[in-house]
């Protein structure tokens, strides 16, 4: 019984300790763009703009008649446009990172 009532002392100040560490410890926030849109153009193209944020963007436009193509990563703010080689872009999306 002893042993038990010692086992359960110990598990205790373990579980203290550590949530005193967890609460101590300083929360990191993720930081992204935000302020973002894509739009259309009347040429086949999209335009991907962030405005405010921070972290870094990129674009990628759905060809039909060609391969997908992505930028590069852009800081934000900041606004980057892109179309397929060949043809029209049917769809686009929008990718964010800290």
């Amino acid at each position: 019984m002893k042993s038990i009532k010692k086992i359960v002392a110990a598990t205790g100040a373990m579980l203290a300790a550590s949530s005193a560490l967890l609460l101590s410890s300083p929360a990191t926030a993720e930081a992204l763009p935000t302020g973002c849109s894509v739009t259309g153009t009347s040429d086949g193209k999209f335009v991907a703009k962030c405005t405010s944020g921070t972290g870094e963007f990129r674009l990628r436009v759905i060809c039909n008649n060609a391969p997908d193509r992505t930028s590069s990563w852009i800081s934000t703010p900041g606004s980057t446009a892109m179309g397929c080689l060949v043809g029209r872009a049917e769809a686009a999306t929008l990718e964010t990172r800290n």
